[in-house]
């Protein structure tokens, strides 16, 4: 996701909430057909922000998760 670093500043930060929706994110069972669309997309963003060498990225459990990432 090479746009995101485009919407920063240096130092800037994103806030996600509710990253892994009711634990669907991280799991590895079926996920229904009506959440998959949502579930494969946190899953891509989650990738792409904590993969990037552009972000410092921490994802806290807390309630349906919430993901905090600062741009380098």
């Amino acid at each position: 996701m090479p746009y995101l670093e485009n919407l920063l500043n240096k130092g800037g930060v994103i806030f996600a909430d509710n990253v892994l929706y009711r634990g669907m994110v991280e799991s590895t069972e079926f996920i229904p057909h009506k959440k998959r669309t949502i579930v494969v997309n946190l899953r891509k963003y989650l990738n792409a922000v904590t993969n990037s060498n552009k972000f410092d990225t921490i994802i806290y459990k807390i309630g349906d998760g919430v993901a905090i990432s600062t741009l380098k």
